[in-house]
């Protein structure tokens, strides 16, 4: 198990495995070193353009939202 510090924009253990793609995969797709995508993972190298990035070399799109205490939730386009 991982236990190594988190930041606050970390992304879900496994998510590159779970894509079946290898870290060297995800980091050829998204033009950045190896070493990134670890980074990446745990929340230290954020920013919308590199979540995009990440979101897209595992077959995604980055979507975000507010969501509110009384239900609303509002989507950020």
């Amino acid at each position: 198990m991982d236990n190594s510090p988190r930041g606050p924009w970390a992304i879900h253990r496994g998510a590159v495995g779970l894509r079946g793609l290898t870290r060297h995969d995800v980091a050829d797709r998204m033009g950045v070193i190896k070493g990134r995508v670890p980074q990446t993972e745990r929340g230290y190298i954020s920013g919308q353009d590199v979540l995009a990035r990440f979101a897209v070399a595992l077959g995604g799109r980055l979507h975000q939202a507010i969501y509110f205490v009384d239900g609303d939730i509002a989507a950020i386009t």
